[in-house]
């Protein structure tokens, strides 16, 4: 014969105390600032760091272009000689290079140096 235990284990309700639903409440409140703050690090870190790629692939982008393209437009330093080779037109030279550009010269500069002048040897 078979002797029954006077007790066991059940998974019941239990309503919390009023001291245990604040104890609930703080430690609820304490995650949930605790939650917020790394996600607003993570929001921050996220941002620097795709700040830092924006500009990694700006660079890639100007690189590339570069390589594709074999050249650049850059602010060069040049002299310019009016009505040389003749009347009406200008000749550009580069002072990186030396490389001569003869143009038509604009009204502008038509008006500005309207007579031809003479060198000073």
């Amino acid at each position: 014969m078979e002797v029954l235990k006077n007790s066991e284990k059940r998974w019941l309700r239990y309503d919390f105390s009023a001291p245990e639903i604040h104890d609930l409440s703080m430690d609820l409140a304490n995650k949930t600032q605790q939650f917020q703050t790394v996600s607003d690090e993570k929001k921050s870190v996220s941002s620097q760091f795709k700040s830092k790629l924006d500009s990694i692939q700006s660079d890639l982008n100007s690189l590339s272009n570069k390589v594709a393209s074999g050249y650049e437009i850059r602010e060069v330093e040049c002299e310019v000689k009016y009505h040389k080779p003749e009347q009406g037109k200008k000749t550009i030279i580069r002072k990186d290079n030396n490389q001569k550009i003869i143009e038509k010269m604009t009204s502008e500069e038509w008006n500005l140096f309207n007579q031809e002048q003479e060198e000073t040897a």
